[in-house]
């Protein structure tokens, strides 16, 4: 699963280049990855960054501002792992994406 050649890779470091599977290999043992659609950036989440992440959709969940979508929940196997992707919808108070 390649990303276009010149996207930016962000992994709790200076922004760098590079391919989508060195990319999967500098997780430095984190084992959250996202990507961030407002930079067009893939991005390592530690514990603590992830359960941060996950208190603040939960609240945007009960709101009605955050869906995920059963048909946009994937697995992927990636060099004998699985990985398992879920899409988060963000919807404004008026109920538009």
């Amino acid at each position: 699963m390649p990303i276009p050649a010149g996207w930016t890779i962000l992994s709790n470091k200076p922004q760098q280049q590079q391919s989508f599977p060195l990319f999967m290999t500098d997780r430095q043992g984190d084992k959250v990855m996202t990507f961030h659609q407002q930079i067009g950036a893939w991005l390592w989440l530690n514990e603590l960054e992830y359960k941060t992440e996950m208190k603040r959709f939960k609240n945007l969940m009960k709101k009605g501002r955050l869906k995920i979508e059963e048909e946009n929940n994937l697995t992927y196997e990636y060099e004998g792992v699985k990985w398992y992707s879920l899409v988060f919808n963000l919807y404004d108070e008026n109920g538009e994406m």
